[in-house]
């Protein structure tokens, strides 16, 4: 049964440049690709329809909006990725204001826990290795050492952006075992103040 709400992915697109358009295109596809992995359903209209503009462009912008707007309607909740241009994007900007018309729960979310300078070849590798174990080196010589926390940042970051995520998601996205996020005293203590630091601020607001 699917846990996580829906989630619309709003991102900004139209840009003078072909690459800027592109590139925007590879991060919305990135983010919209982790969200999957760490279990939010999420749909982002940049990574279903570049695609078909590139190679079938005989849409306007309106009638892809229309489209964009019947799956905005039944989200759960927009993200607004926070790329730059968001700002001043058209399109994210109808998108906040069709959201709040609806009532819909809008998250701003800072593109650097979904996203990261991405090559087909990396964004390959990276599927590859999703539900893979950690791999684990033994070491014959000597007694085994702790691996640093490679993983700290990544996981404190989906905190934070995510508060409702749990650490079991958060493990499986990263690629360690649940129990080192669960063992982990220092990581429980900052994980447990950022959630409760969230749920004061949305009571509040």
């Amino acid at each position: 049964m699917i846990r996580q709400p829906f989630v619309y992915l709003a991102t900004p697109y139209r840009h003078e440049d072909p690459q800027v358009m592109h590139r925007r295109f590879e991060r919305a596809l990135a983010a919209m690709l982790r969200m999957w992995q760490v279990g939010y359903p999420a749909y982002s209209p940049i990574a279903y329809t570049h695609p078909i503009s590139v190679h079938l462009p005989r849409l306007q912008d309106h009638e892809y909006q229309r489209f964009d707007d019947r799956i905005l309607a039944v989200a759960d909740e927009v993200w607004v990725l926070q790329l730059p241009g968001w700002e001043q994007s058209l399109g994210v900007q109808h998108e906040m204001r069709l959201a709040e018309t609806l009532g819909k729960h809008v998250r701003y979310v800072p593109p650097e826990a979904w996203t990261e300078p991405l090559t087909w070849e990396t964004l390959a590798a990276e599927i590859a290795n999703w539900g893979k174990p950690p791999t684990r080196r033994s070491d014959s010589t000597g007694p085994k050492r702790k691996p640093p926390k490679w993983w700290w940042k990544q996981a404190i970051d989906m905190v934070k952006n995510c508060p409702g995520m749990s650490d079991h998601a958060i493990a499986k996205a990263i690629g360690i075992a649940p129990s080192t996020l669960s063992r982990d005293k220092q990581y429980q203590q900052e994980a447990n103040r950022i959630r409760q630091s969230k749920t004061t601020s949305e009571e509040m607001s």
